[in-house]
């Protein structure tokens, strides 16, 4: 009876490989999954382009049955520039969603003393989940002085 569970056992696990191919790699998923869902929103002044590092940002979210409303973190964020030979580290506002869902619906808003407060829109994000998709949604804010004029 042992000896017919040995046989079997290494039956299942040598029989799963391809005479086809050499390295024994095939059918082996390589795939790292895919990311989170994230939210992240950078700030601007509207009249300068300087970055505001001083903003708050809150953001609700909304999916199968669950709601959320956190405060964003201000962190660094590296974009590469367009021909990828140097990067920019630039500061954004971001955060994981923590809603649990397929499709999320999610609106947030920006304030920042000095400046009129920014409220989005309603946004939707439908999780991605091939392999490596990134999952982002990215916005940009320019805010408007509250001592200056902006169209």
């Amino acid at each position: 009876m042992k000896k017919l569970a040995l046989l079997t056992c290494l039956y299942v696990l040598t029989g799963c490989g391809s005479d086809n191919d050499p390295s024994g790699k095939e059918g082996i998923n390589t795939c790292a999954g895919y990311s989170s869902p994230k939210l992240v929103v950078e700030v601007f002044d509207s009249s300068t382009n300087a970055e505001i590092s001083n903003a708050v940002v809150e953001y609700t979210a909304t999916g199968e049955g669950m709601v959320s409303t956190q405060e964003m973190i201000n962190a660094p964020y590296t974009q590469v520039n367009q021909n990828e030979t140097e990067n920019n580290l630039t500061y954004n506002y971001q955060s994981y969603f923590s809603v649990n869902a397929i499709q999320i619906e999610y609106s947030f808003t920006v304030s920042a003393t000095g400046y009129h407060t920014h409220v989005s829109n309603q946004h939707s994000l439908e999780l991605d989940s091939s392999c490596g998709a990134e999952n982002l949604a990215l916005h940009t804010v320019r805010l408007c002085p509250t001592s200056g004029t902006c169209l």
